[in-house]
C-alpha cells in the first residue's frame, strides 16, 4: 500500500510538471518587433502557367509591419533576373505565425503564411496564392 501511495505522488508530480511545460513555452510570444533585421532568404517551387521558380535575396523587416526585399535574383522557367526589389507588409501573431503580402516590381501581389522559429532567427514560409506551390526559409544575417 505504501508503494501505491508513493507511485501516486510521483505520477501526480509528473503531471504537474507536464502541465507547467506548455505554460512556460507560451511565454515565448511574438510581435511585429520580433522581425527587426535583415534575413537571407530562398523561396522555390512552381506557379501554374509559369513553371518552376527559384528566388534568393535579402529581406529587411522594420519591426513595425513593413519590409523591403533587395538584391533579389529570380530564376523562372530558366530565365534569370537579377537586382530585383519588392516591398510589402506583414502581421505576426503572438503564437509566432503570420502573413506577409509582397508587391512585386511588376505589380503582382503575392501572399505567404509563415512561422517564426528560434526566437526570430529563422522564418519558414509557404505560399497561399491559388496556383502557387512555393515554400521557403529566411535566416537572420
Amino acid at each position: 500500500m505504501k508503494h501505491l501511495i508513493n507511485l501516486s505522488r510521483v505520477a501526480g508530480l509528473a503531471l504537474v510538471i507536464l502541465l507547467a511545460m506548455p505554460a512556460a513555452q507560451a511565454q515565448n510570444t511574438c510581435t511585429t518587433r520580433t522581425l527587426t533585421s535583415a534575413y537571407g532568404f530562398r523561396l522555390s517551387g512552381s506557379i501554374d502557367g509559369t513553371g518552376n521558380i527559384s528566388v534568393i535575396g535579402v529581406h529587411i523587416f522594420d519591426g513595425a509591419g513593413k519590409f523591403v526585399v533587395v538584391a533579389q535574383t529570380t530564376v523562372t522557367a530558366g530565365v534569370v533576373q537579377r537586382n530585383l526589389s519588392s516591398s510589402g507588409t506583414y502581421s505576426l501573431n503572438a503564437d509566432c505565425s503570420g502573413t506577409m503580402t509582397t508587391v512585386l516590381a511588376d505589380g503582382i501581389v503575392s501572399t505567404l503564411d509563415f512561422v517564426v522559429a528560434t526566437n526570430g532567427g529563422s522564418v519558414f514560409t509557404t505560399s497561399t496564392d491559388k496556383g502557387s506551390n512555393l515554400s521557403g526559409e529566411l535566416r537572420r544575417i
